[in-house]
């Protein structure tokens, strides 16, 4: 580019056209592109964090979520509990064997090739955590 007679103006121009540092100003990310980012990040982490799980034998927790949903399911046919809850319309006084559920959850873990040390110990880590501070 040049600017004809002013010599002053062409002399800034060539001396900033010669130095390698200059560029201009990054664009800042759009917001779209800035979420997207966000996005991948988390998603990387998740894949770590899934890859770490699995090395280490853990079931996901998803699966433990269902195996302990379906034990419940089961638990409420074996006592009927829809004909309680219409015959008395409310859950109150509904008795449930817990060890029964525990027992089924950890049963499908085993049949999902979950090491039983592993599984017993997810299955009290989802089900009673321990307290934070």
């Amino acid at each position: 580019m040049t600017f004809g007679m002013n010599a002053a103006v062409q002399a800034l121009v060539d001396e900033l056209a010669d130095d390698d540092d200059f560029a201009p100003p990054p664009t800042p990310a759009s917001a779209a592109a800035a979420a997207a980012a966000a996005r991948r990040a988390d998603a990387e982490r998740k894949r770590i964090e899934r890859e770490r799980r699995r090395v280490a034998g853990r079931p996901d927790p998803r699966l433990v979520d269902g195996v302990v949903v379906r034990a419940l399911a089961d638990a409420l046919k074996t006592v009927d509990a829809r004909a309680y809850i219409v015959r008395k319309g409310t859950l109150d006084g509904l008795k449930l064997d817990a060890k029964a559920i525990f027992r089924l959850a950890m049963q499908e873990l085993y049949d999902r090739g979950v090491d039983k040390d592993v599984a017993k110990a997810t299955m009290l880590a989802r089900l009673l955590p321990a307290e934070r501070d």
